[in-house]
């Protein structure tokens, strides 16, 4: 499980966890939280055939929250099964903190004069960031408790 960075950081574990021993090269399953790499000296952008299933929680692009963050961990072989979700939230949202991060915005403009003003509109508000951060949560413990790494959870 893992959240930002955190998520680079299982998927290098998992990569290399294919070194080990015959019984420790199998991951069950991977829990990313809108995973990002930050560094050019580790590639985490493939998930490796070892990891069984990956469940992956994404923010929406289309809301400005660290857009200058990709996502990594996209990739995959066919040997894992991989569901993602797009959620509406920030990346601070997608793990589970919302409103504690970056406040995207976008820039509108108004005609004044002979020109325009720019003005910047937020493009989410802290009540739907918070309400979408509970949908992450739900819809991802809801995969953890199926699968065992959970017990029951609120």
């Amino acid at each position: 499980v893992g959240h930002s960075r955190g998520g680079a950081a299982c998927i290098k574990v998992a990569e290399e966890a294919r070194d080990y021993p015959d019984d420790k090269k199998t991951i069950e399953a991977m829990f990313l939280f809108d995973a990002v790499s930050m560094t050019l000296t580790v590639d985490t952008d493939c998930i490796p055939p070892n990891v069984g299933r990956v469940y992956h929680a994404i923010r929406d692009p289309a809301i400005g929250s660290r857009a200058s963050w990709g996502n990594t961990g996209l990739q995959y072989s066919r040997s894992t099964l991989y569901i993602k979700r797009i959620f509406s939230c920030t990346h601070a949202g997608v793990g589970g903190t919302p409103w504690t991060g970056d406040f995207p915005t976008e820039t509108h403009y108004r005609p004044a004069g002979r020109s325009g003003v720019a003005f910047e509109v937020p493009t989410i508000t802290q009540a739907q960031d918070e309400a979408v951060s509970r949908q992450v949560k739900e819809w991802m413990f809801a995969w953890m408790h199926a699968l065992g790494a959970i017990g029951s959870y609120d």
